[in-house]
């Protein structure tokens, strides 16, 4: 049986697993821990088991990722990075560094990372791998969906009361 997923890559190290969760960030999950889903190897996105069935082994997987992202770190600067997803369900309204920004005007900013790969000397908010920040967030893409259809919503409704 294989699990292909989109966002997560494997790439197997000698007592552990890295997982690679949208190219920039990772956690480890040792090796020992599939054992309970029989034999299992990796294969980019994939997870390939001898035995079982998709349902049993996607639960599994998911207690394992729940489990093993609290230690989610940025590639970049290995600083801590905190997933905000469903399990982690930090609002995303009303913050100005992440998530959903809505100044009332026709524009909203998406905001799904809080990091950046360069080192601007002119970067107002200290980002970049030589940034002193200690702690990254990222948030999940369909958390991120699912919160702006909210927004959305609330405000197409607001607008049909006006009227």
């Amino acid at each position: 049986m294989r699990l292909e997923f989109e966002d997560y890559s494997f790439q197997e190290q000698e007592n552990n697993v890295r997982v690679t969760y949208l190219t920039f960030f990772f956690f480890v999950i040792p090796k020992e821990e599939f054992t309970v889903l029989g034999d299992v190897s990796f294969d980019g996105n994939a997870i390939l088991f001898d035995r079982g069935d998709e349902k049993n082994a996607i639960k599994k997987v998911s207690l394992l990722f729940s489990k093993y992202k609290k230690s989610l770190r940025y590639k970049i600067n290995n600083n801590p990075a905190i997933l905000v997803d469903r399990d982690n369900p930090i609002p995303l309204l009303g913050l100005q560094f992440l998530g959903i920004v809505d100044k009332g005007s026709e524009m909203i900013e998406l905001k799904p990372i809080t990091n950046c790969n360069m080192n601007c000397v002119f970067c107002s908010v200290d980002e970049g791998p030589d940034s002193r920040k200690q702690v990254d967030f990222v948030v999940e893409k369909d958390y991120l969906v699912q919160e702006l259809k909210k927004l959305l919503q609330f405000k197409y409704n607001h607008e049909q009361n006006k009227a």
